[in-house]
């Protein structure tokens, strides 16, 4: 549902449309000029560049089968500085969107179009920089999903007719008559009858199952990351992001310090000058950067900002490359980006700087 007037738009994405009513009924009583699209989260299709992202999160939302692709859409609007978050109940909000603001349980619709209102008075960000594609809308396997159903629905459908079909096929000619006094069709008659449905009904379903198999495991990884990493032009250095948790500082910048001194040129957020928009300045260097370094430990882990930046440098294509500085297991989410990425453990070693130059060169 879309209110036409004005020319700013949100899309109120929810669990359900009661959640989804509930939160536009709000922004439409108090910024009544405002277009909303009504995204249910089963559904999710993408939004538009410069489209304000508005996550109504509730206990529905965070126990939808489709929570990764949800937060991945969340962390990529929160890059184009167009993410609004609204907390419908007291569900904790998910790793990697934790720390960010959030209009709180029991907010009035004007404290809820006074933060839109803010969001979409800010400049939008260049949707190319230095060649670097911006994010746009979201992937096919998330954008195409409804679609994905419906044709998945019409494979069932054919799949089904098809074996009918060949089942009539064999009961009919099971069932012509052949004996004494009966009077039988002729044979051309009754094999071409056979002939047709056992056809029609095997091509129905070599046609339906054909159809079923690219929606059996729908994707959900937003891009398939390279498995070798880019080589630097003759006496160019190699641009690397460098994400880490600020508890492990004393065992990061050792390592960081060494690079400065191969082919590898590091980026670190000690970059972020004061008063510059931390968004923006994270994905600028996630974009220029060839590769990312994910400093891996418990208290990385536990860090809304490395989730961040993980599910950003996925979606933007770049070679994660998993430094791990301590023995701990990465929970699902991390495992997921890493299960195809060679790592380099440093815990083990006794000169985690030289092991680390040694991997990259």
């Amino acid at each position: 549902m879309m209110v036409e007037e004005g020319g700013r738009s949100v899309v109120v994405l929810a669990a359900n449309e009661e959640d989804a009513e509930r939160v536009s009924g709000w922004l439409r009583s108090a910024l009544p000029e405002l277009k909303v699209r009504l995204q249910l989260a089963a559904f999710m299709t993408s939004f538009e560049f410069g489209e304000a992202f508005l996550v109504a999160w509730s206990n529905a939302l965070s126990s939808m089968p489709d929570r990764k692709a949800i937060e991945s859409a969340a962390v990529a609007a929160w890059a184009e500085n167009r993410l609004l978050l609204v907390a419908l109940d007291d569900t904790p909000l998910p790793l990697g969107l934790a720390d960010l603001p959030v209009v709180p349980v029991g907010a009035s619709g004007h404290d809820l179009a006074s933060g839109l209102d803010t969001l979409l008075a800010s400049p939008s960000p260049d949707p190319v920089t230095d060649g670097f594609v911006a994010p746009g809308p979201l992937p096919t396997s998330v954008g195409t999903r409804k679609a994905s159903r419906r044709s998945g629905g019409w494979a069932s459908l054919l799949l089904v007719l098809g074996l009918l079909l060949g089942i009539a096929g064999l009961a009919v000619f099971f069932a012509l008559p052949s004996g004494p006094g009966l009077s039988a069709p002729p044979p051309w008659v009754s094999g071409l009858l056979v002939g047709l449905a056992l056809g029609l009904g095997i091509t129905l379903g070599v046609v339906g199952t054909l159809m079923m198999r690219p929606f059996a495991t729908p994707p959900h990884r937003l891009t398939a990351p390279p498995v070798t990493l880019p080589a630097p032009a003759l006496g160019a250095k190699r641009s690397a992001f460098v994400s880490y948790a600020h508890q492990d500082r004393t065992l990061v910048d050792p390592i960081v310090a060494g690079l400065v001194k191969t082919s590898v040129e590091p980026w670190m957020d000690k970059r972020i000058q004061a008063g510059t928009q931390w968004a923006g300045a994270i994905v600028d260097a996630l974009q220029r950067a060839e590769i990312v370094l994910v400093f891996c430990s418990v208290h990385a882990y536990a860090s809304n900002h490395v989730k961040r930046e993980v599910y950003l440098a996925d979606r933007y294509g770049k070679p994660l490359i998993p430094v791990l500085l301590d023995t701990s297991e990465p929970p699902a989410d991390f495992a997921y980006f890493f299960a195809t990425q060679q790592h380099i453990a440093v815990h083990d070693v006794t000169d985690p700087v030289a092991t680390v130059v040694a991997a990259l060169a």
